[in-house]
């Protein structure tokens, strides 16, 4: 659980945000749920920390299917 919430601390807390508020909306009906989640991950992806994160991504060669195929062990290059 540690882990977990040390991971959850090192996102931009605007993200964090974000994720709670569609979380919260798990109650809304199915469509409206939907509709509100797109609505927030687009607002995320809008954020500046989110789009600093995609360009170090993309300068890094995060479009690449070598990139692509070793996400997992390199994640964290891209994070950091």
């Amino acid at each position: 659980m540690n882990r977990l919430a040390y991971r959850i601390t090192s996102f931009p807390a605007e993200a964090i945000a974000l994720a709670k508020q569609s979380v919260n909306n798990a109650e809304l009906d199915l469509q409206e749920e939907l509709r509100d989640e797109a609505h927030l991950f687009q607002q995320i992806l809008r954020t500046e920390a989110a789009q600093s994160r995609i360009k170090r991504f993309m300068e890094k060669g995060g479009q690449t299917r070598e990139v692509k195929l070793r996400m997992g062990e390199i994640r964290t290059e891209f994070w950091s």
